[in-house]
């Protein structure tokens, strides 16, 4: 959850569960450095726990999608971050990301919620 401010004080007061990642930006939109926050804290973790889960090297490729969104396209820290932890991204073409992108395809969870 990103969010906008420039210090830990914007975030709400509330008790967040403990596995959730509680961000902030001055924007409150995703930055180089929030992505490279976010693939330390949330995406690698994950990626390393699946890999345990289903007794695949340390190694064993994965794939992440992005949209085109400059915070991930121009990021050469989360590029080489992703990298060196065996992990591939791909991008959704702009404009494609209601067709492509899993979560957000028709019928995928975001879908949804953008219909609310």
């Amino acid at each position: 959850m990103i969010y906008g401010g420039k210090t830990d004080n914007c975030h709400p007061k509330y008790k967040f569960p403990d596995d959730w990642v509680i961000d902030h930006t001055e924007s409150h939109w995703s930055t180089a450095p929030s992505m490279v926050r976010y693939a330390r804290s949330v995406l690698i973790p994950f990626i390393q726990k699946k890999r345990l889960e289903l007794e695949m090297s340390e190694t064993q490729l994965a794939v992440v999608i992005f949209d085109t969104y400059r915070a991930q396209r121009y990021n050469d820290e989360l590029h080489k971050l992703l990298k060196d932890n065996f992990i591939e991204f791909v991008y959704v073409p702009a404009s494609c990301t209601s067709e492509l992108q899993p979560l957000d395809a028709d019928g995928g969870p975001n879908f949804m919620f953008k219909k609310l």
